[in-house]
């Protein structure tokens, strides 16, 4: 049985540990496994890519910290403590920017059976305020290297110089449109 605050515990876990391949990290690299597995057999054995709405509403939560800033506002209301680090924008910036800053060099890790594409993740920071020094942006990079190809992988969706055009809403600066 998940714990309320389970999900606060795994990203805590994920900031101490170098390797992380807890059941909360088996989670999320099975997520990543068949999302490439989807993009693989579609690309390679010219079979339709699968459909699943839920499943690709789930990835970009996933990708976009989404269930992390919610969660936390969550746990921090419940604690009677200021959760304005999760609903405040520029705060929430500022935390992902350092908190990034310290996971992206834990992978995540899932060595069971069955994981053909990939068995592990990764996240790297991206500080794009080189591009427009008025504009305080981020990209936070999920990849993952390819098992079949051992190519490195992405998001399908993600390319850096996309990520620079129009990093993530939630990451601009107030009052300042992305781009």
């Amino acid at each position: 049985m998940m714990s309320a605050f389970e999900p606060q515990n795994f990203f805590c876990d994920w900031a101490v540990h170098a390797v992380l391949d807890q059941e909360g990290a088996k989670r999320l690299v099975r997520r990543f496994n068949k999302l490439q597995m989807r993009d693989y057999e579609a690309k390679w054995c010219e079979k339709e890519r699968i459909v699943d709405i839920e499943f690709d509403t789930e990835m970009d939560n996933t990708i976009q910290l989404c269930k992390f800033r919610t969660e936390l506002a969550t746990c921090l209301q419940e604690a009677r403590l200021d959760d304005s680090i999760a609903n405040d924008r520029a705060k929430w910036r500022a935390f992902i920017i350092h908190y990034a800053q310290v996971i992206e060099a834990c992978p995540l890790r899932c060595l069971e059976r069955g994981m053909e594409y990939t068995d592990e993740v990764i996240i790297t920071f991206m500080d794009l305020r080189d591009i427009n020094p008025d504009e305080y942006a981020i990209a936070v990079r999920w990849s993952w290297v390819n098992k079949k190809t051992a190519e490195k992988e992405e998001p399908a969706d993600f390319s850096e110089d996309e990520a620079r055009r129009h990093p993530h809403p939630a990451l601009q600066t107030p009052g300042r449109p992305p781009g």
